[in-house]
């Protein structure tokens, strides 16, 4: 696949600076829509399990040691 990206950026002029420029916007708008979608499974997990990890009633918080 690396040797395939390889292939594409030889035939690319990114010595136009429209062409980089466009290379450059799409890397900005593929960043964000990775980070919403990251942000909305994050809000989706969140709702299904509480306030995790802020909710002082998660099994992680407050639980004492039993000293079996």
């Amino acid at each position: 696949m690396y040797r395939g990206f390889m292939q594409i950026s030889k035939k690319v002029p990114f010595e136009d600076p429209n062409v980089l420029n466009g290379v450059r916007a799409l890397y900005v708008v593929s960043n964000v829509i990775i980070a919403g979608i990251y942000l909305y499974v994050q809000a989706q997990i969140n709702k299904k399990n509480g306030a995790w990890p802020t909710d002082p009633n998660y099994a992680g918080f407050n639980r004492k040691e039993t000293g079996t």
